[in-house]
């Protein structure tokens, strides 16, 4: 795995943008967010935003370690797809990274766009 980086400056002035953690290729889509408590998760997804309350593996993952845990979804322009983690435990929030299967582009479905 590549070290995550944010990078550079764009068209809309000072900011940084994400670097596909697996590949280092810039356009990266949100396409999914998780936030999960020891309670259940909340998923934000293109059309929707849902409360589950049961124990996922993220709520679990959560519970087990004391504190929040986000998981932001993305695939990146050139194929790769994963999730870039942040667990919150003991007053330190760690950062992981974590691949998933490649998907279509027809089901990449953004975040939200404009």
């Amino acid at each position: 795995m590549k070290p995550f980086h944010l990078t550079g400056t764009d068209a809309f002035g000072e900011e940084m943008y994400l670097i596909c953690p697996t590949c280092g290729f810039e356009y990266v889509h949100p396409i999914r967010v998780k936030v999960a408590t020891g309670d259940g998760v909340t998923v934000i997804e293109n059309k929707e935003t849902r409360y589950v309350q049961r124990e996922t593996a993220e709520v679990l993952q959560a519970k087990k370690n004391c504190g929040v845990r986000i998981l932001l979804e993305y695939v990146c322009e050139s194929g790769d797809h994963g999730n870039i983690i942040l667990q919150f435990h003991e007053g330190i929030t760690y950062f992981e990274h974590e691949r998933l299967p490649e998907l279509k582009p027809e089901e990449w479905r953004t975040l939200w766009r404009t």
